[in-house]
């Protein structure tokens, strides 16, 4: 799974943010949020009430909570900034009386984390003063979050919206700053290690991210997300190893998407994470058994990509594109759906049909896959476009230049290196999958079919289950032998 599409998942800590202060303490009474059935209804009463006694503690919470529900319906700012001064005007009313400063607290999260409002964190830091110095326990004071988790939170939804920026990393360490001190005064707090591992991950400290998921685990067992986190690190740990593949990371990552989906059951990524994982083990069904799982579970673009594409894997090419066409239906610039789709195309040889969706997906990205303009270059080679495919590799060379193995093939592509020279440039069986696939494709493009099947083969033989090259492979060979 994407970190770019994974990092967007906030619901559970978001939840946990925005619910546990309501949760820890009879202090705060139940009774300030009982409200009528009819929210405006609720409202109008107390506001007459407050004309009449605009100092009424209760009548303040009572409208701060009214409004707060309201905002809840609605999902319209200005109800939660209503919430928010009648809550400030009930701690003006009583600075010492808990409920007062709970409700205030809340509200204050809710609008610095929808509407990453930095600005509040000073006001945040004085109720959470006032809350400590109260009647309530260690324990219940520890399930309230800390102000600097708060904070954290805020900087990691800001440094999800710069995704790509500068600015992305400056906000992830901000927050891990903050998760730091947060983890000083409460470190056996499952959810702030949970939040500090995710972000190491998106920073690709995996070390640090492994350290982090397994205190998480430590402190709260029985905790899904803990188990996803770690079966995303096992699964990006995959391709880390020297060779390039990781079979122990494979099966570590297995147990943990496991033990996320035995605790949810309902958990969608928890279901995709095993499928990605199936497919490297090469067990393909039991990957679309998941992946269709995940579909069934929570039915979006995204899932329905990842079904379409787990399906070309066994060449169900006709199921594979009717899931990739469901999932543009419901968001056109999927950019897994349309890479698929086209992909998909590629992989039978129907050129004419795959380069108007891998120009369709190239032109909507800022930095596309290269092994989608190597396939697209291909596409077009194989109709006889060689002017255009040239073109197509110098335009975007600089996204090869990012890596010296992508600049290998596409030197070789581009006829700066021999066949024996590219081979000769593979460090292990990643690299030399690749390689052969691309030989074996040059000596297709010149009729050469025994070179072909010779070098197909060859891409079978490494053994990358999960790599494009391999079901390619296969299927080239299936239609060689058929001729």
């Amino acid at each position: 799974m994407s970190r770019t599409h994974v990092r967007k998942n906030l619901t559970k800590i978001f939840i946990y943010t925005l619910t546990s202060i309501l949760l820890i303490s009879p202090a705060f009474n139940s009774s300030y949020l009982a409200l009528a059935e009819d929210v405006n209804e609720t409202i109008e009463q107390i506001e007459r009430f407050l004309k009449h006694k605009p100092n009424s503690l209760e009548g303040n919470l009572r409208l701060a909570a009214a409004y707060a529900n309201k905002y809840s319906d609605t999902k319209e700012i200005r109800y939660l900034d209503l919430a928010i001064e009648k809550g400030r005007k009930a701690v003006q009313i009583e600075s010492e009386f808990l409920p007062a400063n709970m409700l205030l607290y809340m509200l204050l999260s809710q609008k610095a984390i929808q509407q990453r409002d930095v600005t509040l964190f000073s006001e945040l830091n004085e109720q959470y003063q006032a809350i400590s110095q109260s009647s309530l326990k260690p324990k219940q004071l520890k399930n309230i979050p800390h102000p600097s988790f708060l904070a954290a939170l805020v900087y990691y939804r800001i440094s999800a919206d710069k995704t790509g920026t500068p600015e992305e990393v400056k906000y992830e360490n901000q927050a891990i700053n903050e998760l730091r001190k947060a983890i000083r005064i409460h470190p056996d707090v499952s959810i702030y290690h949970l939040l500090l591992g995710r972000i190491y991950y998106y920073q690709n400290k995996n070390d640090l991210a492994l350290l982090e998921v397994k205190e998480a685990i430590r402190l709260e067992p029985r905790d899904p997300d803990n188990y996803l986190l770690l079966g995303d690190i096992h699964q990006d740990n995959i391709h880390r190893a020297e060779n390039c593949w990781d079979d122990r990371a494979i099966t570590q990552g297995i147990q943990a998407y496991k033990e996320a989906t035995i605790l949810a059951p309902n958990h969608p990524y928890a279901h995709l994470g095993l499928s990605n994982l199936y497919i490297h083990r090469g067990a393909y069904n039991l990957a679309i058994q998941e992946s269709k799982e995940a579909v069934n579970l929570y039915d979006t673009h995204y899932t329905r990509a990842r079904l379409g594409s787990t399906l070309l894997h066994v060449g169900d090419y006709e199921q594979g594109i009717k899931e990739l066409n469901e999932a543009l239906h419901k968001e056109p610039s999927s950019p897994l759906a349309r890479s698929s789709l086209a992909l998909a195309y590629f992989l039978q040889n129907k050129f004419e049909r795959a380069i108007p969706e891998y120009q369709k997906y190239i032109e909507q990205e800022d930095s596309p896959n290269p092994y989608a303009i190597l396939d697209y270059h291909l596409a077009l080679k194989h109709i006889g476009k060689d002017e255009e495919a040239e073109k197509v590799l110098k335009k975007y060379a600089k996204i090869f230049a990012e890596k010296p193995w992508r600049l290998h093939l596409l030197n070789f592509h581009l006829g700066k290196l021999s066949k024996s020279e590219l081979i000769s440039k593979t460090k292990h069986k990643c690299h030399k999958s690749e390689a052969f696939f691309y030989i074996a494709h040059q000596y297709l493009l010149v009729g050469d079919k025994g070179k072909a099947r010779e070098y197909f083969q060859k891409t079978l033989d490494m053994k990358v289950f999960g790599y494009s090259e391999y079901i390619a492979a296969r299927y080239q060979i299936k239609l060689l032998n058929f001729h």
